[in-house]
């Protein structure tokens, strides 16, 4: 063997031999003179395989497949013979097929990756043949991955078996063979095998997403009816991200008004991509006068999110709802789309009864709809509520917002009447209780409510920030949604159990999710109880004192 190495005096006549072998067809001493290959210096190697890219028999395919499936190479020299080799399987398809089909290569794993990266519809069959009969966990993912990478709709039903696979990877593999197919049939395997695991399920929902034709899509949407508080806020995110192609979608789900989790969930998707087609259907939803207060809450949400051309005056009657959640909500949109007609439709809810005048001033304050306050702060019912409100009621927080805006808009006289400086603190429930929404506009209501019944408030939009703070400080009570895009309120509650009990820390959960696995499966997780929302501060108070 030295005599063949670079430059030693044997090298000419190993490449003299092998060509004259070459040109023979004789397979055998070939294959004896390449098995030396993987020790031959690097610049002999390169010259071997110059030669063997000349010829364009079938013979020298047979050789090259001997190379990679029966020899150890690694690094470049591995790649430029798989290179040459796919040269020629490109010039001549059916060679791969002997390849394939060959018993005496040991390791077929190159070929059948060749096959996928060549998309070879005709190795179909012959791929199948070997799922159906190989054992070796790795070159079943590699068949499975490399006929879903072909996509062959023949494929299908081998591939769906083996999303019931004992294996992560062969499932995975499975999953994204079926979303390259992507015919119905697949579509609909994929669709059946969600439900029992997270990650699982939202690698299916990420293949809808990524084919993206109208059944996938639908798929996509349908994962809003369900149970699964995960695979519902993965869709969310999804179609948000896929933008106005699902729009009409979404608009579709707004004719189920006996579905509030539906359109609650769509309407949310819909003021995220903020598409301003939806704004017509919404005002038609609220038209219509939806009996649940969460709906109700969606709308207002979304369309002050949206852009509205026209319509916006509408919005005004949202401070006359009876629901004190849902006036908030309508006074954020109102104050981004504020106009003539809209103030005077505030000042008209001004001049009605003391109740509706008070509801909608202090719908405006709690949004923090600083542009209307200040076009309403001469007027005198308006201000003389919202000092009495501010000076006495309001977190002060939110008085110390409003001290500041008075201050910078010159009336620092009405600012005085607030008496910030010289507020006594609130009587305490002697509790201090965390919440958590992903809803800032949520987080707004929580501290406005807690401090009305004097409890201390922590406040957090990010169910991983509370998760790192509860470890260091405990609070008496943890109020959590449920539907949050990073990680559940159910998967919350599992985390906290493995570190307190429900004794040492009752979680309320709090959502508009109404249906019954989601409650069974808050409670199967270590809830100590539900609240819906919207929920009243009495409500609140209620469901607080059972555990404070």
């Amino acid at each position: 063997m030295e005599e063949w190495h670079s430059g030693g005096p044997g090298t000419s006549h190993y490449l003299a031999e092998l060509c004259g072998n070459i040109q023979a067809r004789d397979r055998i001493k070939a294959s004896i003179l390449l098995s030396y290959f993987p020790t031959l210096d690097p610049p002999l190697q390169q010259r071997v395989l110059f030669e063997l890219s000349r010829d364009t028999s079938d013979f020298v395919v047979d050789l090259l497949g001997h190379l990679l499936a029966n020899l150890t190479l690694i690094g470049s020299i591995e790649s430029a013979v798989r290179l040459v080799l796919i040269e020629k399987i490109i010039d001549q398809p059916t060679t791969l097929l002997t390849l394939l089909t060959c018993p005496e290569y040991k390791d077929k794993m190159v070929f059948i990756e060749i096959a996928g990266e060549l998309q070879m519809e005709a190795a179909v069959p012959c791929l199948m043949t070997m799922l159906q009969h190989e054992t070796d966990r790795h070159v079943l993912s590699t068949l499975v991955t490399t006929l879903g990478n072909i996509g062959h709709p023949a494929a299908t039903n081998a591939l769906a078996d083996y999303l019931y696979a004992d294996t992560q990877a062969l499932v995975k593999a499975a999953v994204q063979g079926l979303a390259h197919i992507a015919t119905p049939t697949a579509i609909q395997r994929l669709a059946e095998r969600t439900g029992t695991d997270r990650e699982l399920d939202c690698l299916i929902l990420d293949a809808f997403a990524t084919t993206q034709d109208s059944l996938a899509l639908t798929k996509l949407n349908e994962a809003f009816r369900s149970h699964h508080a995960g695979l519902r806020n993965h869709a969310k995110t999804l179609l948000h991200r896929l933008g106005p192609k699902v729009v009409p979608l979404l608009l579709e789900n707004l004719r189920y008004p006996d579905d509030p989790d539906l359109l609650i969930h769509s309407l949310n998707v819909l003021g995220a991509i903020e598409d301003g087609s939806a704004a017509t259907p919404i005002r038609k939803l609220l038209h219509n006068e939806p009996h649940d207060a969460n709906v109700r809450f969606a709308a207002y949400e979304a369309l002050g999110l949206l852009p509205l051309h026209k319509g916006a005056f509408m919005l005004a009657e949202g401070l006359a709802d009876p629901v004190e959640h849902v006036r908030i909500a309508a006074a954020r949109a109102i104050e981004r789309h504020a106009n003539e007609i809209i103030l005077a439709g505030i000042k008209n809810l001004l001049a009605q009864d003391d109740t509706q005048a008070r509801h909608t001033v202090m719908a405006l304050l709690q949004a923090e709809a600083d542009a209307l306050v200040m076009h309403l702060i001469d007027d005198a019912t308006f201000q003389h509520i919202a000092v009495s409100y501010l000076g006495t009621e309001a977190h002060p927080d939110l008085c110390r917002h409003f001290d500041k805006l008075l201050r910078q808009h010159g009336y620092s006289a009405i600012a005085n009447r607030l008496h910030l400086g010289e507020r006594s603190p609130q009587a305490t429930g002697h509790g201090l209780i965390y919440a958590i929404d992903d809803s800032r506009m949520m987080l707004k209501i929580y501290q406005h409510s807690l401090h009305q019944l004097g409890f201390t408030a922590v406040l957090f939009e990010f169910p991983t920030s509370a998760l790192e703070q509860m470890c260091q400080v405990k609070p008496d009570v943890l109020l959590t949604d449920l539907n949050m895009p990073e990680m559940t309120g159910i998967e919350l509650t599992t985390r906290l159990r493995t570190r307190y009990t429900p004794e040492q820390l009752p979680i309320i959960m709090v959502t508009t999710q109404q249906d019954q696995p989601a409650q069974d499966a808050a409670y199967a997780a270590g809830v100590s109880a539900m609240l819906p929302k919207p929920f009243t501060v009495e409500q609140l108070d209620t469901v607080l004192q059972r555990f404070v």
